[in-house]
């Protein structure tokens, strides 16, 4: 893979791996190499021309250049849901496969021991951060959750144009180690609430650490208020769109917290 070129990280990992018996853990790697083989197929993408590293319990793919962004990134994620769909469905629920998706994009480049970027880093810790595991403990009978970072959202969500609509995501503040930045995560079949930080003003921050403030109603430390309202210096809101669970106040820790 050529060096310092801008790429497409898409990444997934799977849930609760390690309470796995040795048997159950060979079948949750062979579905997600399915799952993602399928999303593969589903955006088009030319196998040979991409980076793909399998990690146990993860893997990361590395989008070809030169691609519509929003259209690829949007047929990953419906393949990949489908394929999900289509594994899980005759299993047991303690058998079923549940993933951690993540999307971003960055300089990327290959070191010896194989991926180390920045970009690369960044979005596997979205992946892995607290909201993200928070949103499927919320939902137990959620089989993924999604995490785009916000460069990500704006330029394949926000538009509307695609299978990923703004109404059904939410957004939260992942603050680990290093990374503190807005991300946006979507849970198919369970939209944020009517009032749920859905879909950003031009001058609006990310939520707080880990959660995201449903407009209009109060929150912790005075956080409260419709858009346009007083709000501490840092928190954000706006106005939501949409119905179902959200992730309140104060269901969330600190993304430094995650094991």
């Amino acid at each position: 893979m050529p060096g310092g070129q801008r790429r497409v990280i898409f990444t997934a990992d799977i849930v609760g791996f390690g309470r796995r018996s040795e048997t159950a853990k060979d079948a949750a790697q062979t579905g997600l190499a399915e799952v993602m083989d399928h999303a593969y197929r589903v955006a088009q993408l030319p196998r040979d021309d991409m980076y793909i590293a399998p990690e146990g319990d993860s893997v990361i793919a590395i989008v070809p250049a030169g691609l519509p962004e929003a259209e690829t990134v949007s047929a990953l994620v419906r393949g990949a849901r489908n394929r999900l769909r289509t594994f899980n469905r005759d299993l047991v629920a303690e058998a079923r496969l549940r993933l951690r998706f993540a999307c971003g994009q960055g300089i990327v480049a290959a070191g010896r021991t194989g991926l180390g970027s920045d970009a690369v880093i960044r979005v596997c810790r979205i992946r892995d951060s607290e909201p993200a595991r928070a949103m499927l403990r919320q939902h137990p009978a959620a089989a993924l959750v999604l995490a785009l970072s916000e460069d990500i959202y704006l330029s394949t969500v926000a538009t509307a144009e695609h299978d990923l609509q703004p109404e059904q995501m939410v957004r939260v503040r992942v603050a680990v180690k290093e990374l503190d930045t807005a991300v946006w995560l979507w849970v198919p079949d369970h939209p944020p609430a009517a009032g749920a930080q859905s879909h950003p003003g031009p001058e609006s921050p990310a939520a707080s650490a880990g959660s995201a403030e449903p407009a209009g109603s109060a929150g912790p430390a005075g956080i409260a208020g419709p858009a346009g309202s007083a709000r501490p210096a840092g928190v954000g809101g706006s106005r939501g769109r949409g119905g179902g669970p959200f992730i309140g106040p104060g269901d969330l820790v600190p993304g430094d917290h995650f094991a």
